[in-house]
């Protein structure tokens, strides 16, 4: 296995050698912050990268069934009421995104 390079305190070159053959100053001992810095922020990317794929309870199809009536009451609901204005359904044409409106 070949030595790592390491960076001389003096000429800020790298080298592979304790003594830097540039300038004759001693060459720190390698240390290991930097791989233990590297490995810290790629476990934290995997971490977040995961949450941020979810994990929960996918989403729920909405169901077509009517919604439970009290069943003590015999009389049918009135229908006969004219709906509201507010209540009139929102009628677009075309899609909503992608294309300017409607020329007049």
């Amino acid at each position: 296995m070949t030595a790592r390079l390491r960076l001389c305190t003096e000429c800020h070159r790298h080298v592979r050698e304790a003594e830097c053959p540039f300038c004759g100053a001693p060459v720190a001992p390698e240390t290991h912050t930097t791989m233990k810095v590297a490995a810290l922020a790629a476990a934290v990317a995997v971490g977040v990268a995961g949450a941020a794929c979810g994990g929960g309870n996918p989403p729920q199809a909405p169901t077509s069934q009517p919604a439970a009536s009290d069943s003590t009451s015999s009389t049918p609901p009135d229908t006969s009421a004219a709906p509201s204005a507010s209540a009139a359904p929102t009628v677009r044409a075309g899609a909503v995104y992608g294309s300017p409106p409607p020329q007049p």
